[in-house]
């Protein structure tokens, strides 16, 4: 889906809310919205339903939203030259409350990385005794860089203190 949409000109501000939609499992489903319009919807269909066709396997799905899509979407083709300073890569793991959306701690994230914060990718989630009741552990990577100079550590720690501490403040997430 995150491809179709970039194809489509749409990224940089998508972002997910959870949904109440029953044809989904619970949980396992989310409206995406683009700035403030709704543009596809996707999750694990509801074992229920996969039980009415005879189907024994978990099934993905995502729709999209053809008329808001189409008023959202851009045919422009944006052409980004190979970055001339290296990047400098950090991943940090989050506790947090185990109905946190990944998307809300994403949207905290880039609002808070300034003009040096390239990419943010989530990879692992965890829940487990260890973590405490009702938490889970959400690890993303982060990607940061300077189109004009070669950042520094201290700049990139600076930053990267900013968003922990806005985490911390808006989402109740420490670090693991």
């Amino acid at each position: 889906l995150e491809g179709i949409l970039n194809g489509l000109g749409v990224s940089g501000g998508a972002y997910v809310k959870q949904t109440g939609n029953t044809m989904y499992h619970n949980g396992r489903c989310a409206d995406v919205y683009y700035r403030d319009t709704h543009i596809a919807t996707v999750g694990e269909i509801h074992p229920l339903v996969l039980e009415d066709f005879g189907i024994k396997k978990r099934v993905y799905v995502f729709e999209l939203f053809i008329a808001p899509l189409g008023s959202v979407s851009s045919d422009r083709i944006i052409y980004d030259p190979i970055p001339r300073f290296p990047a400098i890569e950090k991943d940090i793991a989050l506790v947090v409350d185990q109905g946190k959306a990944v998307g809300e701690l994403e949207k905290i994230i880039r609002q808070n990385g300034k003009k040096i914060l390239e990419q943010v990718e989530m990879f692992d989630i965890f829940e487990g005794e260890q973590l405490g009741v009702n938490k889970k552990s959400v690890a993303f990577a982060l990607v940061f860089r300077a189109k004009d100079r070669t950042l520094t550590d201290e700049e990139v720690n600076e930053v990267l203190d900013k968003i922990l501490q806005k985490l911390k403040e808006e989402a109740n997430a420490v670090l693991r």
